[in-house]
């Protein structure tokens, strides 16, 4: 890390400018230091997540008093979903959060979406994890590549809370999740994937795995089991069926899906040249699908609540 760190000075001192893939390698740095920078003791394995996921929490800020978290997600060698090529959660993970960047840019609308990077993490530093499914063991290799997301404090998993509080979450928050799994085509929105906020009336999105599936996820029907039916909580949240706001239709109708998708396939190739092993993970044709998905929410979000417009997607992907 060090000697990156030095590299990325140099060119910085040369030419008094990062490109943007040396911008991409000083988020990875920063946020495996981070990493590192915690106490010293191994991630807690968290149970009930259908793939290996590694809780970190940090000590409390001395100013603040906030408690900086952090999970991360390593690549396994099996497949959750059939249009999900093995290995590839990290990338989308990531490309999640960089889908979040854009859509804040055209939209105004605040996903709350944590900071998420790709990143090699020693792998004594992981806590045992022996699955009864052989596809979820971890690679055996030095290193292990994986998704990490950092974020603040929160009130845990949507699931941890009475199903009152689910009124509580506002239609604007409902508004974005929705923006940005439609988009991105989300098919793993139950409710320990979304964390509510420390206001309680918030959500936080994560877990973005089994996002942009390609055309095996559309052929085999999973875009409609997974979104249009009862593994989406978004169709349980009340607020989800009030109707989009001007100011979110006006930033839905900024969103143009032919920039987004030639950004986003940048952003892939990027994370692939830096980790060869998510090189394929990320097909042109699944950015295709997105951009299908982002216009069918441009046409429908005049006339469709978040819930019925994502329902109607389901219905008919």
């Amino acid at each position: 890390l060090g000697l990156k760190q030095a590299v990325l000075a140099q060119a910085y001192a040369a030419n008094g400018v990062w490109n943007s893939m040396q911008e991409m390698q000083a988020a990875e740095v920063r946020a495996t230091l981070s990493f590192e920078a915690m106490p010293n003791q191994k991630p807690d394995l968290k149970t009930g997540s259908a793939n290996p996921t590694f809780w970190l929490k940090g000590l409390p800020d001395p100013i603040t008093g906030e408690t900086s978290e952090f999970i991360f997600k390593p690549a396994t060698p099996g497949s959750l979903m059939g249009g999900i090529p093995p290995g590839g959660e990290p990338i989308r993970e990531a490309l999640t959060g960089r889908a979040a960047e854009q859509l804040s840019a055209f939209t105004g609308l605040d996903f709350k979406m944590p900071l998420t990077n790709v990143i090699s993490v020693d792998s004594n530093r992981l806590s045992d994890f022996q699955p009864a499914d052989e596809t979820k063991k971890l690679r055996n290799t030095p290193t292990q590549v994986g998704s990490l997301q950092q974020f603040s404090s929160s009130q845990g998993e949507l699931r941890s809370h009475l199903l009152g509080k689910r009124q509580d979450v506002t239609a604007q928050s409902c508004q974005a999740i929705a923006v940005l799994d439609t988009v991105t085509l989300n098919l793993d929105r139950h409710d320990g994937n979304l964390l509510l906020d420390q206001a309680g009336t918030g959500v936080i999105p994560i877990d973005h795995g089994l996002s942009f599936p390609d055309s095996q996820a559309v052929k085999s029907g999973m875009i409609g089991i997974n979104m249009a039916g009862d593994k989406n909580v978004m169709l349980r949240l009340p607020n989800s069926y009030v109707p989009f706001t001007q100011a979110s239709l006006d930033g839905i109708a900024n969103i143009d899906p032919d920039l987004m998708q030639a950004a986003l396939a940048a952003e892939s190739r990027k994370m692939g040249q830096l980790h060869p092993s998510l090189e394929d993970k990320m097909s042109s044709q699944a950015l295709s699908i997105s951009n299908l998905a982002a216009q069918f929410l441009k046409a429908a979000a005049p006339s469709l609540p978040p819930a019925v417009l994502q329902a109607a997607l389901g219905a008919n992907a």
